[in-house]
């Protein structure tokens, strides 16, 4: 559950980054298609957050997550079974460094 949430947290954070930065891109009623996504390396890279690879790690895993635990109990496909998805020790501090390091994106040029 840590893992679907952490990585839920930190998806909808890492889509307000760009937008923030970079204007809304959603003209008339078309949402942007990279907004639709839950690939969070490829989120990060767009809102220009360099990571480490024990970060990318962590985030490939987030995303796995929660590509199919909001909807399965278990992986659909097999091959995705085999990916680990146990919860490390590190992946609270991991998830509060990011979410952090995102927030202050977030709050660049917005009055407190």
């Amino acid at each position: 559950m840590f893992q679907l949430l952490a990585g839920l947290a930190l998806e909808n954070l890492v889509k307000a980054v760009p937008i923030k930065k970079f204007g809304s891109g959603f003209e008339g009623k078309t949402i942007p298609q990279w907004v639709e996504g839950h690939d969070l390396l490829k989120l990060f890279k767009r809102a220009g957050i360099e990571l480490l690879s024990a970060e990318e790690d962590f985030l490939q895993r987030l995303t796995e997550c929660v590509i199919w635990a909001g909807r399965y109990p278990v992986p659909k496909r097999i091959e995705h079974m085999e990916v680990g998805h146990e919860t490390s020790d590190s992946d609270p501090e991991e998830f509060r460094k990011l979410f952090a390091l995102l927030e202050g994106e977030a709050r660049k040029g917005t009055p407190e």
